[in-house]
């Protein structure tokens, strides 16, 4: 059977507290909300645990960030019940690096951020070709008369 897999990330993160972000270029919580949600959403890729799958998968993931932009943990909020695809996304989201600094007008405490990603899984719109039959061998029963 044939599958082909995407990796999407829900549009919106649920934000758990207040983030940070790069103070020097953002300047506001907002800023940094959206420039955090896109530097994550370009580190997720397809594990390659996922083929495996047969329905979509939804991991809940939590981090938590110091003011610098520094991520101190990264654990499971919620399972898809696919281990493998579990830690393959918590070890790209740990992979992430540096996140920016928080904004001025941000808490300066830590901050936790609840990232959902969803793995979809659809049927591949490409058809294998009909196989053909065996060639029959001529036999002293089927052979032309």
């Amino acid at each position: 059977m044939l599958w082909r897999f995407r990796a999407s990330i829900v549009a919106a993160l649920v934000l758990c507290l207040p983030l940070p972000l790069l103070a020097s270029t953002l300047n506001s919580q907002a800023e940094w909300h959206s420039t955090i949600r896109l530097q994550l959403q370009r580190r997720i890729e397809v594990p390659p645990e996922i083929h495996d799958a047969t329905s979509d998968l939804m991991v809940q993931v939590r981090i938590e960030v110091l003011s610098s932009g520094a991520i101190e943990a990264v654990t499971l909020a919620k399972s898809s019940g696919n281990v493998g695809v579990d830690n393959a996304t918590l070890a790209m989201i740990r992979r992430a690096g540096r996140l920016p600094a928080f904004t001025p007008d941000m808490a300066p405490d830590k901050q936790i951020v609840m990232l959902p990603v969803r793995y979809v899984v659809e049927k591949s719109d490409i058809a294998l070709p009909p196989s053909s039959p065996a060639p029959v061998k001529p036999t002293r029963k089927n052979a032309p008369r």
